[in-house]
């Protein structure tokens, strides 16, 4: 799951082909991921079922 921050996608054909970032270097692991803020989502899940569970407890 790459980071916001190095998300990159081919600009002429997203998800169908690798890209290049600035540096010529490929970028494969935009072609499996989700998406740039799946992080963030997940990060913010798990945040919220621990306090559940943690407010459950009291």
């Amino acid at each position: 799951m790459p980071p916001p921050n190095d998300y990159f996608v081919n600009p002429d054909k997203p998800y169908f082909e690798n890209g290049m970032d600035q540096y010529g270097r490929r970028h494969y692991e935009e072609t499996e991921a989700m998406s740039p803020e799946t992080g963030n989502i997940l990060a913010k899940n798990f945040q919220e079922m621990v306090s559940t569970m943690h407010e459950n407890l009291k």
